[in-house]
This record gives structure tokens, sequence and C-alpha cells, in this order.
């Protein structure tokens, strides 16, 4: 469930106009804006010189409260915003359509979009109480929106030099290691907050041979944009530079496979926004899901209060970015000395990339937000699987090498055959926070679309299986093909090689629903199990005796009345250390089922009184049978999610 609305701005490349909904807006750079004390100025030169203030004096007399209000009078005209004031939608993202000049793209991106203000009776609406609103900028980034999945005891990345004494980092990092241990158990937080002072103790960390996939990097300390692109600073090593541009970090993001890479990147400096040629965000936020950055310079006093509270929001609270930044915002108003004469408080720039962030599992069910909470109706459980899941992914762990195994549950169609998997991952992720679980997703069944390309060659349904396998370990849109042929083993092997690692990660190979009403769709799958025990032979005939492998493979199987018979189906490995864990077949939830659902989920559930759950549990269990879909349907409809 959605609270953002994207205004979206097409510029005419011969012309420069800028248009929204068809409609002129003036958002040029030579827009004047006009102040009470009679003063003109025009819209580039307040950006510029706010953007490339050196000392917070000149922040100070850049953006005076006068200054700050005429021109949020300017971008609340440009977005519109008088024909949404009242609808429920509080997080503006505003983006610019593809086709613009690259510089007034970037001016129109860059403009404090935080300052937007209602004019009469005026107010920033960044600072309404309640009803804040958030402005971030979109990233303009292919393959769609990635969904954050966002667990409890997260790992964290801190980089933190402390070779400056004016950052004072020694001391912001002893407030951040306060503020997060009692959200850990002492296990996880020795597994799962990393701190680098230098960049390559940071690469250390982020190594493909290592097992750290953080879901948070947090830089703080000085940064730059002098020369065009941001710089982070780093402590000095010798034949290493302390400066470390935002498009070196993008590149090492880049180069991890998408569950890999962090959910949040937060760099928590200097002028990390206003770069000319690659700003933090611009360079950063294809990756990731979010990006935080300053668009000024900031004092050490208000980075390290703005840091603390973002990640007591993000780990503490377990809120989405888009849930709690208007608050932060409006705390650095309170709790930094002349945040609000010096329009600091507009300074963080956010840019998101996310469709949805979900907190999987939220410290205080009460306080769970709407716009975080995902797929909140879909943990409608089934517990035995649920249960069995747990325990086989654990069997897995406790021995050291590389070892296989499958979850194999059968259903039709209606009784959330679909929904299991996605169900499954969110538990491992909640409850194995020590281990860095990574899922790529095998739409098995894609081969007979893959076939009918006539520009890709014909294959075997071995070949389709590693054609499938191919494309699932690799980027979103890749080509099925590696130089004109279709993949085959080794090169299925050398993208499962990235995930080897010293400390052993989980591969979860999630497998969209496949129809086995048929003898065809049935042998397929069976093809699929085998290719996967030889794929783990090979690994373990290649690999180094301390590295180690743990796959996981899910059967999701749509079948009719009649099922399948899966010790028939998928034959045990006979030199191969493989587990399989069969569900059964999935039948109907229980009333019980039902009401302990909504008791965990009261916050979202509110239109039912605490009293009245068990009877209207046995209503919705009677109206749908206990039939999966139609039963969370229902539910969806009382918690408003439709």
């Amino acid at each position: 469930m959605s609270n953002r609305i994207r205004v979206v701005f097409h510029v005419d490349s011969a012309t420069d106009k800028v248009t929204r909904n068809g409609k002129v807006v003036d958002l040029s750079p030579t827009t004047v804006v006009n102040t009470s004390d009679g003063s003109a100025r025009t819209l580039a030169d307040i950006v510029r010189n706010y953007a490339e203030a050196y000392d917070l004096e000149e922040v100070r007399s850049s953006m005076t409260p006068d200054v700050q209000r005429a021109v949020g009078i300017i971008l609340f005209e440009a977005i519109g915003a008088e024909t949404f004031l009242d609808v429920r939608y509080r997080w503006i993202e505003i983006s610019v359509a593809p086709g613009a000049a690259a510089s007034l793209g970037r001016f129109i991106r860059n403009l404090p979009w935080p300052l937007t203000a209602r004019p009469d009776p005026f107010c920033f609406l960044a600072q309404r109480g309640a009803d804040s609103w958030l402005f971030t900028l979109e990233v303009a980034a292919g393959g769609g929106r990635p969904e954050v999945l966002f667990p409890p005891e997260p790992r964290i990345l801190l980089m933190i030099p402390k070779g400056d004494p004016d950052t004072d980092g020694e001391r912001h990092e002893k407030d951040i290691v306060a503020l997060l241990k009692p959200n850990y158990s002492q296990e996880s937080y020795a597994k799962n907050v990393m701190i680098a002072q230098t960049w390559p103790e940071a690469l250390a960390i982020l190594a493909h041979d290592n097992a750290f996939d953080p879901h948070i990097v947090y830089f703080y300390g000085h940064g730059s944009s002098k020369t065009g692109i941001a710089e982070l600073m780093f402590d000095h090593v010798e034949t290493q530079l302390p400066e470390v541009s935002a498009t070196m970090i993008a590149n090492l993001f880049e180069s991890l496979t998408a569950p890999r890479r962090p959910a949040l990147f937060f760099g928590n400096c200097c002028s990390g926004a206003n770069a000319i040629l690659a700003a933090i965000g611009d360079a950063i936020g294809p990756q990731v899901g979010c990006v935080i950055s300053n668009r000024t310079v900031v004092d050490t006093h208000a980075a390290q209060t703005f840091g603390l509270d973002v990640l007591q929001a993000l780990v503490g609270d377990r809120f989405a970015p888009d849930v709690f930044m208007p608050d932060v915002t409006n705390n650095l108003i309170i709790k930094v000395s002349g945040s609000h004469l010096a329009g600091r408080w507009a300074c963080p720039v956010i840019h998101t990339n996310y469709g949805q962030w979900i907190s999987l599992a939220p410290k205080r069910f009460s306080k769970l937000h709407r716009a975080t909470a995902g797929r909140i109706v879909d943990r409608l459980d089934r517990k035995a699987p649920v249960a069995q899941a747990k325990a086989a992914l654990a069997e897995l762990l406790k021995k050291p090498g590389y070892r296989l195994g499958a979850l194999v549950w059968q259903a039709e169609g209606d009784q959330g055959v679909n929904d299991l998997g996605p169900r499954l991952r969110d538990e491992f992720l909640t409850s194995f926070t020590t281990y860095a679980i990574r899922e790529y997703v095998v739409d098995l069944q894609a081969e007979t679309r893959l076939a009918s390309d006539p520009g890709i060659p014909k294959a075997s349904t071995r070949g389709h299986i590693f054609t499938s396998l191919y494309v699932a370990l690799g980027p979103p849109g890749e080509s099925p093909l590696v130089r004109g042929e279709s993949p085959g083993m080794d090169h299925v092997i050398e993208r499962l090689s990235d995930d080897l690692s010293n400390q052993g990660a989980v591969v979860l190979i999630r497998m969209v629903p496949v129809d086995v009403k048929d003898e065809s769709s049935q042998k397929l799958v069976q093809a699929y199990w085998k290719v996967w025990i030889e794929i783990m032979r090979n690994l373990a005939a290649s690999g180094r005796p301390d590295q180690a492998l743990r796959i996981l493979v899910t059967f999701a199987l749509q079948i009719s009345t009649k099922g399948v018979d899966i010790p028939n189906l998928l034959p045990e490995a006979v030199d191969v250390p493989a587990q399989i864990a069969d569900f059964q077949r999935l039948e109907s939830v229980t009333a019980e089922d039902v009401k302990n659902h909504i008791v965990d989920f009261t916050n979202i559930y509110d239109e039912i009184a605490f009293d009245e759950i068990a009877m209207e549990a046995e209503k919705i269990h009677h109206d749908t049978q206990g039939v999966f879909m139609p039963t969370v349907q229902m539910l969806k409809r009382i918690a408003g999610f439709t």
C-alpha cells in the first residue's frame, strides 16, 4: 500500500520549456525570486549559492527565511500541490522525464524541494507535524523498482574515519554502537555490524569471498564536490588516496549480484548531493533501494544528530524511509540550533528506487505502519510448512561444505501455491539473521517463451533449464545468450561461484509455480532437480575445502484435484548431500489460523474490536470455506488494502 505520488516534469529538448501534465510551469534557472525586502534574485543564483556554500555563514546568508518562503511558493505552484493537498499521499517523488537537457534536468532535480510551501495560510509542507510531506527524487534506473525486505538485526557497514578531530568520528561511533546494541543479540551484533575507517577496510568487508551483505551502508565524515564528483574522505593509508568518489562506490555495488546490494546508502557528509557531474544519489541510487545525502555543508552536531535519528528509525523502530524522514527532518529544526534560519532542515536529499519497503518483523506490531506493512495479509500462516522449512534450513546450516536442500509443496491454484515461497523467504530472513541469504527467482516454464523467440537457438530440456538458471542468476533484463549461444553448465557454475565464501552463504532458489497437471511438465521438474544435483557435484569437485555453499531450492507445484507423487518426481541424490522436505498438499486454513493472524496484526485490522476477533474469524472462515486466496482477499478488504 503506497502513500507515494509522482510528479513528473517534461522538458522540451528544443525550447527547454518545462511542463507538468501538459501545463507549462516556471522552473527556469532565470525565474526571478522576489522577496519581501524588495530584492530579486534568480532561482539559479539562489540554488547555486546554497549548494556551493563552504561555511555555515554562507548558507545562512544565501537561504534566509524570506528566501525560503519565496522559493517554497514557486515550488508549490510548480508541482500543482493545490490539486492534491487533501488526499492521502504524503510522499511526493519528483521525476524528470527522459529527454531533458542534462543541465536543466539536473537543475530541476537539485531544487530544494523540501521548502515547498503553501502560500495561504503559509506553511512549509514538510513541517506540518503528522501531516508533513516528504519530498524525494526518483532514481532513473532500468529493471523496475526493487522490493526492499528489511529484517530484524540488519547487517550494517559503518564507514567512520577518525583521523580528523573536527568530525569527532570516535564519539559518533560510540553513540551509534550504544544505539544499535540493544537491537541485537550478542552473537548477531558481532556478526552483523562491521566498522571501517579506511577504504581498503571497507573493500575487504564487501569482498566477493565474504558473506557479509549489508542492508545499510553508513558513511560519516568529510565530503566534497569541488571536482564535480561527490567524494567521501576516508582515513589515509599508504598507496591509497583518502578520497573515494561516489562513482567508485557505485561501481562496487554494481559488481555485486542484486541480492548482495544494500537497501540503503547514507552519505552523512557535506555536499554529497550537489556535485555537478556525479552526486551521491545520482551515482549510487540505481544500485540500491534508497540513498540519503546532504545538499550543502553541515556542522558536526547537526550531522551526528541526523545520523542517529535515521539509524534509530531504521533499526530501532524499523520504519521505512518514506515513513520516518518527515519526522527526522522536523527534528532537525528542533534539535539543531539555527536550522530554520539557515534552511539546514531542508538539507537532506533522498533518492528513492524501491517500490515498497517492507519491515519483515516489526519490533512492536502495534506501531506497524501501513506503508511498511507490505504483504502483511499474505502472512496468514500455514504454521506446519513454515516450521518444517525453518527446521530444514537449520539442518542444512549445521554441517559445512556444499549441501543441497529442497522444499516441496503442491496445491490447487486458489490455495496459495505461489504465496508460500515469498512467505518462507521472509521467515528465513527474519529467523536466520546472521546468514547472508541470497534469493534468486527461477521461472522454469519461461523456457516455452524463450523457445518461441526466433533469435534464440532451439535447445533441449536441459538447455532450457540452464537458460532459466542463467537468467535468474544474472542482472534484470539481461539477454539469455552467452556470445550468441545458449548458456550451459559452466556458465551457471560461474555465476554460482560468486556466492562461495569462507563463511558460507545461503542461496535460495525460489521457483515460480509450475503447473504439473501433465506428464511433460512433471518430467521438466524432475530434470530440473537432477540438474541441481549435477551442479552441486560440480561445485564440490571444483571448490576449496574451506569454502561452503548451501543451496535451498523450492518446488511450488500447481496441481488439479489429483496430486503428484513427490518421491517419484524428485528421486534421492546418491552421491551428493541433499535433503528433501515435502510439505505435502496445502489445504484450507482454519478459523484459528485467521484469528491468530488478526491478533498478531491488530494495528492493521483496527476495524475489528479485540473482543470480536474470534467471532469475525469464524465468519471469514465460513464465508470462504478456508480457501486461501478468497480468505486473503477478504482480509485485504477488511484491512483497507484494496
